[in-house]
C-alpha cells in the first residue's frame, strides 16, 4: 500500500456519521487528501473512509440480529461515503466485500481478495503459511 497516497488507521478507529451517530471500525483506509492533516484529531473522524475492513469472531450470520448488524452497519458506510467495505467472518472463515453500486459478494476466505491499487490478502493462505490451524467447517 503506497502509504504517500494513504493513511491505514488501526485499532477501532472511530468515525462521526452525525449527531449521535458514531461507528467504529477495525481497520480503516483513508486517502490523505480526504483525511488532511488538519482533520487528524483526538476526535472521530468526519470524513469517510475509502476502505473500512472488519474482523468478527463473534458474528454468526444465522442469526438475525447478527445478520442485521452486519448489514445495517455496511449500507452506514456506504452511505456515507465508504467505497468499499469488508468483513473477515472468521467463524465461516468467510469474507464479504460491499462495495457502491455493486453486488455485495460473499468469498471463501482462502481466495485472493482485492484491497486496492493491485494489492490483495488471502486470510486462509497467510494462516496456513504461518502454520495457524484453523477449524474447518463439516
Amino acid at each position: 500500500m503506497d502509504e504517500k497516497k494513504y493513511h491505514l488507521l488501526v485499532s477501532e478507529p472511530g468515525l462521526h456519521i452525525d449527531r449521535r451517530n458514531n461507528l467504529s471500525g477495525d481497520i480503516m483506509i483513508y486517502e490523505r487528501n480526504v483525511l488532511t492533516p488538519s482533520k487528524i484529531t483526538v476526535k472521530y473522524a468526519d470524513v469517510p473512509a475509502l476502505i473500512d475492513v472488519e474482523v468478527d469472531v463473534k458474528v454468526d450470520l444465522s442469526r438475525k440480529k447478527d445478520f442485521d448488524y452486519v448489514m445495517r452497519k455496511t449500507q452506514k458506510l456506504l452511505d456515507f461515503g465508504t467505497q468499499k467495505v469488508v468483513w473477515i467472518f472468521t467463524e465461516t472463515q468467510k469474507v464479504m466485500v460491499a462495495q457502491v453500486n455493486e453486488p455485495w459478494l460473499t468469498y471463501d476466505w482462502s481466495r485472493d481478495i482485492a484491497l486496492l491499487d493491485g494489492v490483495t490478502f488471502n486470510i486462509g493462505q497467510y494462516l496456513a503459511d504461518e502454520g495457524v490451524e484453523t477449524k474447518t467447517e463439516a
